[in-house]
């Protein structure tokens, strides 16, 4: 079986298969109608494919965004 093969019985037409509520692909991998190997699989290349598809000022927009959580995050680490 294919990730297509149940993603088109996802409650949402804009489902990222990740953490959605009704998701067909999450049940399918809970239920072990389909592989972990080939959902993996497929995040892999979901990955890859923004990072081929999507513009530099995005990408330093993201990291700098990352840094801002990591840096807020080992800031309260030091306060406990």
């Amino acid at each position: 079986m294919h990730i297509s093969d149940y993603s088109e019985s996802c409650r949402f037409k804009d489902c990222k298969h990740i953490d959605e509520p009704g998701c067909a692909v999450l049940e399918a991998i809970n239920n072990n109608t389909l592989d972990r190997k080939v959902y993996e699989s497929y995040l892999k290349l979901r990955k890859e494919a923004w990072h081929f598809s999507t513009s530099e000022h995005e990408k330093r927009k993201r990291g700098k965004s990352f840094s801002k959580i990591l840096e807020e995050v080992k800031k309260r680490k030091s306060n406990f």
